[in-house]
């Protein structure tokens, strides 16, 4: 992975990457702490301004990279930063997701046999990764 971060080696190569973009390509960055654990926000360009201002679908404005407009303080930096969709990101995305899911169910649903197999079946699956 790149030394700069982002899969870049440098600034430069960064900047060559966001000047590159149009509009339908996706991209994302990481959603934040207010996002409560989402990782990523995957989004489209919805347009390229002619001063090189990337806009998407979710209303964001970004120069260079940085969402314009993003407030700095004491607690740190919650300036989005735009990246390329990788393969990490899109697991992370996935594992979230899945995570949800499973916080969802409702086991009060299920009678005993299935909880057992469900069981049977999380215990043998843990005993594979020993």
């Amino acid at each position: 992975m790149g030394e700069y971060g982002y899969g870049f080696d440098s600034r430069d190569d960064y900047i060559k990457w966001f000047k590159s973009l149009k509009a339908g390509d996706t991209v994302c960055y990481a959603a934040g702490w207010r996002s409560v654990g989402v990782p990523y926000t995957i989004v489209r360009i919805e347009r390229v301004t002619p001063k090189g201002w990337v806009k998407t679908e979710n209303s964001l404005t970004f120069v260079d990279g940085e969402e314009r407009g993003a407030t700095r303080s004491v607690w740190g930096n919650s300036a989005k930063k735009l990246q390329p969709v990788t393969d990490k990101v899109i697991l992370a995305v996935n594992e979230h997701r899945l995570r949800n899911h499973f916080k969802s169910i409702d086991f009060q649903k299920f009678s005993y046999d299935e909880l057992l197999k469900i069981h049977n079946f999380i215990e043998a699956m843990k005993k594979g990764e020993e």
